[in-house]
């Protein structure tokens, strides 16, 4: 909890212009985040707030890195987060609400906002769906090599079959009983 506050900005109290924050996000700030896809990570990112009397808009800059497991070698590799930025518009209303992924309304008796759930899911999103370490520079994989040759054993590269004869389906007798009944129909 006591990481969460560090990422609460005061808006009310600051007057009407731009104003920047810079948070260091890191291992505390991802172990605080509910089924969080990152464990561990050193980010800097940078808040640029635009206040008027009608919204604030935000600015998010993100780079750093983070460490994940491969997804081939299961091993941990850093991945680097560069340029990573997203936008939040912020409106004043009667409830407090995200009315869209890049819209949210603030209730208006509200007078400080916490940026670390933006934060997050802005750095989430970039993320690519698989994560496996890079080819070095002859083109090899740089995967935990014991990992990879225990992997090659258990591949199947190829499914050699005889053109002549027909590929049968393995079926299972208690299907095949009610694969009968419709047929009767």
């Amino acid at each position: 909890m006591a990481e969460a506050e560090k990422y609460v900005i005061p808006f009310k109290s600051m007057a009407d212009g731009v104003h920047n924050f810079r948070y260091k996000v890191g291992d505390d700030f991802f172990a605080e985040i509910d089924n969080s896809l990152i464990e561990r990570g050193d980010i800097d990112a940078v808040v640029e707030m635009t206040k008027n009397s009608q919204m604030l808009r935000f600015h998010f800059e993100l780079n750093g890195k983070i460490t994940v497991p491969c997804d081939v070698c299961l091993e941990d590799m850093d991945y680097p987060i560069e340029e990573c930025e997203g936008d939040m518009v912020v409106k004043f209303g009667e409830t407090t609400e995200e009315i869209s992924d890049e819209l949210f309304q603030l209730a208006e008796g509200e007078n400080e906002i916490s940026v670390a759930q933006w934060i997050y899911e802005i750095l989430a999103v970039s993320l690519p769906m698989r994560f496996v370490h890079p080819e070095d520079e002859n083109g090899n994989p740089t995967c935990n090599a014991e990992m990879l040759e225990k992997l090659n054993q258990y591949l199947v590269t190829e499914v050699k079959t005889d053109p002549e004869k027909p590929i049968m389906e393995a079926t299972d007798p208690r299907w095949d009983a009610l694969k009968g009944l419709i047929d009767k129909q």
